[in-house]
């Protein structure tokens, strides 16, 4: 932790994913005024801002859960065992609508990987490929996603 406390203390702004991630920060000795929410769903105590949703992004209806992967579409970030659970989740769900949107660049083919396995998965309707996203647009995701995923390494 002491170097991490040392590389906060040299940020400019530190962005925390949720209120109890804040509070952390707070605790941990990262001034109050160095945090921001970024926008996100809870209303952040540093700026006031409120993340409430800003209406789903990529023409995705409000009712519809959405799955949110933003990062390289990289075999390292594990998005296949991500669009697995996702798979698995859709059937076990079959009465909800879900969607799952993969947000970044395609690194080494992953993404025609993924498209083809979301196909034999029979999901391939409910998966979106935008590309990298950036600035509102990427704060806008994070704010209309129900979930956010970051895959570990299988």
């Amino acid at each position: 932790m002491q170097s991490g406390k040392r590389l906060l203390e040299g940020a400019s702004a530190v962005i925390a994913t949720s209120s109890q991630e804040a509070e952390e920060l707070v605790a941990g000795g990262v001034p109050a005024r160095a945090w921001c929410c970024g926008g996100t769903a809870w209303k952040c105590l540093h700026c006031g801002r409120n993340g409430a949703r800003s209406g789903k992004a990529q023409r995705i209806s409000n009712d519809v859960k959405l799955v949110l992967f933003l990062g390289r579409l990289s075999v390292k970030k594990s998005p296949a065992l991500l669009l697995r659970a996702f798979g698995e989740l859709s059937k076990r769900l079959a009465g909800i609508p879900l969607q799952l949107v993969f947000a970044g660049p395609d690194e080494g083919g992953v993404e025609a990987e993924l498209d083809q396995t979301a196909t034999q998965l029979g999901v391939r309707s409910k998966v979106q490929f935008v590309g990298p996203i950036f600035g509102e647009t990427k704060w806008a995701a994070y704010r209309d996603a129900d979930v956010f995923v970051l895959s570990l390494p299988e």
